[in-house]
């Protein structure tokens, strides 16, 4: 990778080489499997100011079929995000609003067959380096906000807003230093298709709720554990979620 940076402003460019073994564990065995060497590049622009904060992203990768013998795909993404801090009683209020798209494309039975996915608990959590939080699963309630769409092709539009309930919790815990406690509410609307399909409107959910998430440390391992309610446009109750990530560097 390599980081240009000028006064609030950075970009980041990157090329990365990926080479794996796959084979089928679970089901059919007529998937594609054998040697993938992959090759990804991206480019990400970074604009930090006191009040708005900007970020644009590509990332292509592509595995050809010359330097594969049973894989022959590509894939494209772009993705922007606008961050806006506001002062209320003395605690910044952090919004942000984020689009993502992405498209895989390639020759027929040579591609993987997870492509594209989209799922209504795909949230950002402001103060993380992933951004986004992988690991959030259903405790109480029915509905499809932990439904996912499959394609070739996702597209998403998300809004969020939190504030820090108590922003300096400042305390240490068994083995944790626990910094922050916030409340999130977000808002979703996205999802996934294939391409020449028709009509699009069944491949797409739109969600929204609110969680409570309390940020702590260890050795430098950053984590988030949160506890909120959400619901997908449709459904008649809400759903009682847990969100959990961390961000470590090594």
């Amino acid at each position: 990778s390599l980081p240009l940076q000028w006064w609030r402003s950075k970009l980041i460019s990157s090329v990365a080489l990926r080479s794996s073994a796959l084979s089928p564990y679970l089901g059919s065995t007529a998937v594609p499997s054998g040697g993938l060497h992959q090759l990804t590049a991206s480019l990400a622009y970074q604009y930090t100011g006191s009040i708005y904060g900007l970020n644009l992203g590509l990332v292509g990768k592509t595995t050809p079929g010359w330097f594969n013998r049973a894989f022959d795909f590509s894939s494209a993404g772009v993705n922007a995000s606008l961050q806006r801090s506001i002062k209320i009683a003395e605690r910044s209020l952090q919004g942000s609003l984020r689009f993502e798209y992405g498209h895989t494309f390639g020759v027929p039975g040579k591609s993987l067959l997870l492509q594209e996915y989209y799922t209504p608990m795909r949230i950002f959590i402001p103060g993380t380096a992933t951004g986004f939080n992988q690991a959030s699963f259903g405790l109480l309630g029915r509905g499809r906000l932990f439904s996912a769409l499959f394609g070739d092709t996702k597209g998403q539009l998300a809004a969020n807003v939190q504030y820090p309930l108590i922003p300096a919790i400042d305390r240490q815990r068994w083995l944790f230093y626990f910094k922050e406690l916030s409340l999130l509410a977000f808002t979703n609307y996205g999802g996934a298709w294939t391409q020449g399909e028709g009509e699009r409107k069944d491949h797409l959910l739109a969600a929204h709720g609110a969680q409570t998430t309390v940020f702590f440390e260890n050795k430098g391992v950053h984590f988030n554990l949160g506890l909120g309610l959400g619901r997908v446009f449709g459904d008649s109750l809400y759903q009682l979620y847990a969100t959990f990530a961390f961000d470590a560097f090594f």
